[in-house]
C-alpha cells in the first residue's frame, strides 16, 4: 500500500520552501561586488598621501631648519599625540569620520604654512595642534575604512594593506621633492608653502571624494 502524501497543501507548502531557500528575499544582502566600496579606500589613501608627502619633509629637516626649537616642537607634538589619543574616538564619533578626516588634516596645512615664517609661539602652537589632530585623523581613517570592509569582511586585510601600501609612498615621494626644492635653491618660505598646499589638496580628497560610509 502506498503511503499517504499528507494533508491537503502540504506538497506545496514544501515546494515553496524550497523555492526560498533558493530565491533570496529582499533582506538578504547580496554583494554587488568583489570589492565594495573600494573606491572610497583609495580616496582616502591618497588624501593621507598628500598630507604625508607634505609633513614627512617637515618632519624630517625640522631639527635641521630650527635646531632646539625644532627639537621641541617635534617633542611636543608627539607629546600631545600619544596623550589626545586616549580622547579621539568619541570626538570621531561624535563628528563622523568623514567630517573628523577633513577637520583634522587641516592643521597639517596650518603646520607647513607656519615654516614659512617661523617663531616660537607660532611654532609650538602649530605643533601642539598637529598633535591633537592627528589622534582624530587615525582613529577616523580606522573606523572609516573598517565600515568599507563591512559588506566584506574577508577583504579587510587587503584594504588596510593597499592604504598603508599607498601612504608609505608618501615618504619616498616628500623626500624627492625636498631635495628637489633644496637643490634648486628654492627659498625656504616657498618650499613650506608648496608643502602646505599639498598637505590642503588632501583636506579636499578627503571633503569632495569620500562618502558617508556607515554600517
Amino acid at each position: 500500500l502506498k503511503m499517504a502524501r499528507g494533508f491537503p497543501g502540504e506538497d506545496e507548502a514544501r515546494e515553496e520552501e524550497k523555492i526560498g531557500d533558493v530565491v533570496p528575499t529582499l533582506n538578504d544582502e547580496i554583494p554587488r561586488s568583489k570589492y565594495p566600496n573600494i573606491r572610497d579606500v583609495i580616496a582616502i589613501s591618497f588624501g593621507f598621501f598628500f598630507i604625508f608627502t607634505a609633513y614627512y619633509p617637515v618632519q624630517s629637516f625640522e631639527t635641521s631648519f630650527n635646531k632646539d626649537l625644532g627639537f621641541w616642537a617635534l617633542a611636543l607634538l608627539y607629546f600631545t599625540y600619544s596623550i589626545s589619543c586616549l580622547f579621539s574616538a568619541p570626538i570621531v564619533h561624535h563628528l563622523g569620520d568623514r567630517t573628523s578626516l577633513f577637520v583634522a588634516s587641516l592643521f597639517y596645512f596650518v603646520f607647513c604654512v607656519a615654516h614659512t615664517k617661523v617663531t616660537p609661539v607660532t611654532l609650538l602652537i602649530s605643533s601642539t595642534l598637529v598633535g591633537f589632530s592627528a589622534s582624530i585623523l587615525w582613529t577616523a581613517n580606522g573606523t572609516y575604512i573598517s565600515k568599507c570592509c563591512f559588506e566584506a569582511p574577508h577583504n579587510t586585510g587587503f584594504y588596510f594593506g593597499l592604504f598603508y601600501s599607498i601612504i608609505r609612498g608618501s615618504g619616498v615621494v616628500g623626500g624627492i621633492l625636498m631635495s628637489v626644492l633644496l637643490h634648486y635653491q628654492v627659498p625656504l618660505w616657498l618650499n613650506f608653502a608648496i608643502l602646505g598646499s599639498i598637505a590642503l589638496l588632501g583636506s579636499f580628497t578627503f571633503l569632495l571624494t569620500l562618502r558617508w560610509v556607515t554600517q
